[in-house]
């Protein structure tokens, strides 16, 4: 890669020593090259180094099904016997992020105890969010975070 024009992404970072790592290697690599980002950890990309931000829009339910449906089907919608199945899969994500905000500063464990009396596998859900980066548990207060 030394002295090369290329074009490098680095997806889903979350650490500020994935950001650190990979602007060190600009000086390895020829002008026009590209660097991308992808984050919803704002703060690790300083002002001083970013040339350009873009944020993302969120999507609406078609255009959320339709991504759903690249990925799953390799095709713009789901296959037909799959539809309402692909319909509840993006409908169950908007609920859990819908979840996330209503519940946002409470107690961790006040929110399983809740949820679990109605029979919801609440414990689940939140790994679930916590691992995709939508929401995060404060080790020192317990309570439930948003990004």
């Amino acid at each position: 890669m030394c002295y090369k024009r290329v074009l490098v992404v680095l997806d889903n970072v979350d650490d500020l020593d994935q950001v650190n790592a990979l602007l060190g290697i600009r000086d390895w690599v020829q002008p026009g090259s590209k660097i991308m980002i992808s984050t919803r950890h704002v703060q690790l990309l300083k002002a001083d180094e970013v040339y350009k931000s873009y944020v993302v829009k969120e999507l609406n339910d078609d255009e959320a099904l339709r991504l759903f449906s690249w990925h799953a089907f390799g095709q713009d919608k789901p296959i037909e016997a799959y539809m309402k199945h692909s319909k509840r899969m993006i409908m169950r994500k908007i609920y859990s992020l819908i979840f996330a905000c209503f519940f946002v500063g409470k107690d961790k464990d006040y929110i399983v105890k809740i949820l679990e009396k109605y029979d919801f596998s609440i414990t689940i859900g939140i790994q679930n969010l916590t691992h995709r980066g939508l929401i995060e548990v404060n080790k020192d207060n317990n309570k439930l975070l948003m990004h």
